[in-house]
């Protein structure tokens, strides 16, 4: 198995950092990056594919840092925060690390979790949005991605599906999920007889549809069981109208 790509990003010092940069390289492809290039290298690496993780080494977690470690996070890759010291657990809590460590720590402690991050790189299978387990996946179920964990949702509690820039919007009966993935990362997932994708920011079960409807000339709408009602985009409806045609209501105004 290969070894991952990383790329290490220091703005902290000590001989902790060196020590650990050792080993990091003794153990990974290292790429390191000086924090004023960070950004721009890390997403020339990202475009082309030339990186797996990324190791933020800084002080503290300051704005710089923060803003260092969201923008990766858009980029979609794992990284994980290596810290001098950590004066609020909120802004870790919002961050979506994959892994943390204060350097202050057992180096034996520490080394053991930049293996664990190592070894979740370089896992082949890391990219499907499974259960950590390995447990199979039920029929009629869906695995996404939500902050640090990975959670099973029923297909059968699903009401709708709207973009929100890079993420996604999935409501259920009780609650509304903001989850990592592009509607079009959702809809290759789903079954194409379940659910119909009817707007570049909309996928709905196809049984929860009660009515398809005209607008204007060129401008139709699908209201939901529960009495939502969705925009449907030029682009998608003639094949929704190929599937409700016989439900299509006109609109005499």
């Amino acid at each position: 198995m290969p070894s991952p790509r990383l790329n290490v990003i220091l703005s902290s010092n000590g001989d902790i950092r060196r020590e650990l940069t050792g080993f990091i390289s003794s153990v990974s492809e290292v790429t390191t990056t000086p924090p004023r290039l960070a950004r721009e290298l890390t997403e020339t690496m990202a475009r082309s594919g030339n990186v797996d993780g990324v190791l933020i080494f800084a002080d503290e977690a300051d704005s710089d840092t923060i803003g260092l470690a969201k923008h990766v996070d858009t980029l979609d890759i794992p990284y994980m925060l290596a810290l001098g010291q950590c004066g609020s657990a909120q802004v870790l809590f919002e961050l979506a690390s994959r892994e943390f460590i204060l350097i202050s720590r057992d180096f034996d402690q520490i080394r053991a979790t930049i293996t664990r991050f190592l070894a979740y790189l370089a896992d082949p299978s890391r990219k499907y949005r499974g259960p950590k387990s390995g447990a199979s996946q039920l029929p009629g179920d869906i695995w996404v991605r939500q902050g640090y964990a990975e959670r099973r949702i029923s297909l059968n509690e699903i009401r709708s599906i709207s973009a929100d820039k890079d993420y996604a919007i999935i409501e259920l009966p009780n609650a509304s999920l903001l989850v990592r993935a592009t509607l079009a990362t959702l809809e290759d997932e789903l079954n194409a007889q379940d659910f119909v994708r009817i707007h570049r920011s909309h996928i709905v079960p196809a049984r929860r549809i009660r009515e398809v409807r005209n607008t204007t000339r060129h401008s139709h709408q699908v209201r939901l069981e529960n009495g939502e009602v969705f925009p449907v985009g030029k682009t998608y409806w003639p094949r929704l109208r190929k599937r409700f045609r016989s439900q299509l209501i006109r609109n005499p105004g």
